[in-house]
């Protein structure tokens, strides 16, 4: 394997592997983040086991997770928005999008805020939410059927431009 899976643009033996198999540490959640997705996809579910929160790791059933991370396939990693979670920091929250395809070829986009906490010097993940739900806002007013067409022809909105 030569690019690593978590799409850092960094080849495998240089970025996720050595903190895969301990011989280096994630410096950063984010860092742990990308390890994780990639543990995934390389199908190292006692990497995931070893790296979930101490609290937390009785949750994880490393026989489903394994079966799931074999039976999907892993289309990339996409990181959103990282808060806290650097060298200095003692927790962060990242936020990602994980594709994958799962064994029936429906592709998924899993959108999750993962939470972290560093003990000891080693990050360990946490928790994940759900992302929070941004509310869109119209720049223009908005324009009603009845409402004269914007384009300027003179007729209401619904017998205009509408019906295009």
């Amino acid at each position: 394997m030569s690019d690593c899976p978590c799409q850092s643009g960094d080849s495998y033996s240089d970025c996720c592997e050595p903190i895969i198999t301990g011989k280096s540490k994630a410096e950063t959640a984010e860092k742990l983040m990308r390890a994780r997705y990639t543990a995934h996809v390389v199908d190292e579910m006692d990497f995931i086991l070893a790296t979930h929160h101490p609290e937390t790791r009785k949750k994880f059933d490393a026989v489903a997770a394994g079966n799931w991370a074999r039976d999907s396939t892993w289309l990339g990693l996409s990181i959103k928005k990282v808060k806290q979670g650097q060298v200095g920091d003692d927790s962060g929250e990242i936020e990602f999008v994980a594709k994958y395809q799962d064994k029936v070829g429906t592709t998924i986009s899993h959108h999750e805020n993962s939470l972290f906490e560093k003990q000891n010097g080693d990050w360990y993940f946490c928790d994940g939410v759900p992302p929070e739900v941004q509310q869109v806002r119209r720049e223009e007013p908005k324009v009603g059927r009845n409402d004269p067409c914007a384009c300027g022809s003179g007729k209401k909105y619904k017998k205009c431009c509408a019906l295009n």
